[in-house]
């Protein structure tokens, strides 16, 4: 996510305050977010709210308006961002109990793209 808002023109806070959990060891980093109504994520998890695990000590600061904010933690953090197709996730989808969701959601679209190309080339 930080990369993708990076390279969109936008920018990071570079320290996380640690006395508000941020740079916690994994085990010790679940927190909740909320999924925007609309969005990518939303439903790929098909939840307003998630639990995550999110270990990070930098953050997406400011970004450019066509990057869309799609998640965020309690404290406010920027948890998910999406532009043009692209999502991205500060938190580790792999290490949460429901993070089979999103590689869910990859596979389908993946899936799904594959399909609509092999039926626009058959035209």
């Amino acid at each position: 996510m930080q990369l993708l808002a990076v390279h969109r023109g936008g920018t990071l806070i570079q320290a996380l305050d640690p006395a508000d959990g941020h740079g916690a060891p994994r085990a010790e980093a679940r927190h909740a977010v909320h999924l925007e109504a609309g969005s990518t994520l939303r439903a790929a998890y098909d939840a307003p709210t998630i639990v995550v695990v999110s270990a990070h000590r930098q953050a997406v600061g400011a970004l450019p308006p066509e990057v869309r904010v799609t998640a965020r933690a309690a404290d406010g953090c920027v948890e998910g961002i999406e532009v043009e197709g692209a999502v991205g996730v500060q938190w580790h989808p792999e290490a949460a109990d429901d993070g089979g969701a999103l590689y869910r959601w990859l596979v389908r679209t993946a899936l799904n793209s594959a399909r609509s190309a092999r039926r626009g080339s058959r035209a």
